[in-house]
Parts: C-alpha cells; sequence; structure tokens
C-alpha cells in the first residue's frame, strides 16, 4: 500500500500494517513497526487513507491506550476550489472567487474564501453542495447556490451544474456558465524533504 510524508520536514507519516490491516499514523516517520501514535483499521477494498469512513484512534499517554476521536478525519481533496462564471451583473455574482478547504462538514470537505465569510459546503439532506454568502457553516438547507452532488466527493469538480437564487424568480435558477475548478497542492520535490533521499533511492 502507498505511504505517506508530511512535506514540511517534520517526517510524521502514514502507513499501512498488514499484520492487523490497519493505516498508522507515525511521528517518528516510516518504520517497520506496529508502534504508532494513531490507528484506524482498514476498510475492505480501500487502496489508501484518504477516506471519511474511517475510525480514527489516538493515542493517549494518560490513559495508556488509543482512544476513538471521531473528530479525526483522514481524506482527499482539492486545496482551493474556485468558482467562476457568474455574470457580475446578476444578483449572487459574489459566489465567484477562490475558496480554501478549512474544514469537514456533514462529513465532507468544506471551504470559505480568505476574506469573506463565503463557504462551500455539503448538504447531506438532500446530496448536495452548496455556496453559503451569509451563515458560513451553520446556514442548513438555506443557499445562494446548489449543486446535486451525484457522488462527487467534493465541489471542484467541472462537471456540477449549479443553480443561483434569483429573488425575482422566487427560486433557483441553474447557470450553466457557472463553474467550479479544484486546484490541488503542487507537488512535493522530495530531494528537498530532509530525511527521504536514502530511502527512496533503495
Amino acid at each position: 500500500r502507498p505511504a505517506y510524508m508530511k512535506a514540511d520536514g517534520t517526517g510524521h507519516a502514514i502507513r499501512f500494517w498488514s499484520k492487523e490491516e490497519r493505516w498508522l499514523i507515525d511521528l517518528d516517520g516510516l518504520r517497520d513497526v506496529d508502534l504508532c501514535n494513531a490507528y484506524a483499521d482498514s476498510i475492505a477494498g480501500l487502496g489508501h487513507p484518504g477516506d471519511l469512513r474511517l475510525v480514527w484512534n489516538i493515542w493517549e499517554t494518560s490513559r495508556g491506550k488509543h482512544l476513538t476521536d471521531p473528530a479525526v478525519k483522514a481524506f482527499t481533496a482539492p486545496h482551493w476550489v474556485t468558482i467562476r462564471g457568474r455574470d457580475p451583473y446578476k444578483e449572487n455574482a459574489a459566489v465567484n472567487g477562490e475558496y480554501e478547504l478549512v474544514d469537514v462538514v456533514e462529513g465532507k470537505p468544506a471551504y470559505k474564501k480568505a476574506d469573506a465569510n463565503h463557504v462551500i459546503r455539503y448538504w447531506a439532506s438532500e446530496d448536495r453542495w452548496v455556496i453559503d454568502l451569509e451563515a458560513g457553516f451553520h446556514g442548513g438547507d438555506i443557499a445562494n447556490a446548489y449543486a446535486d452532488a451525484r457522488g462527487a466527493d467534493h465541489p471542484g469538480n467541472v462537471g456540477l451544474l449549479w443553480h443561483l437564487w434569483e429573488t425575482s424568480r422566487g427560486c433557483h435558477i441553474a447557470d450553466e456558465d457557472v463553474t467550479a475548478q479544484g486546484k490541488f497542492m503542487e507537488l512535493v520535490d522530495w530531494s528537498k524533504v530532509p530525511g527521504t533521499g536514502k530511502r527512496r533511492e533503495e
């Protein structure tokens, strides 16, 4: 299975421990031992640890054991999502812009603009991605724009059809000009990450 290391030089790693079918988070790096700071039992057919269904157990020194922490999640998603295409002269043109991954809401990645309380979040009850320009992550099913998720794990999917609220019509209207594009962080130059060169050469 793949193994992962933080790109910040700390050496913190996520690796698979096949003897117990677990994903391990090890702050001491990539090593072939069953010691870890956190673990999650794998799911049949899952090839990587970036899945929100995994349940993570974190080591608590005071208790001398790992304890389940439902707030800890691992997932794969774009670091940014850019919304573009809404006519600047139309209502809710403020949906346009770049949103950064900041949280998990309803079990899915959630995004927020850096300079405003404009967010993109998942609304599980109707399986929709919603853009909320007013109530942030706590707006429920009220939204300035929405797109039916149809299986999309994140909102940065160009295939989503966005519907924008138009007060004059009293409903959300599909706007095919509006698109959402995900952007992932740049690939790591492992030659610049301390402690990884020798291992990768081997």
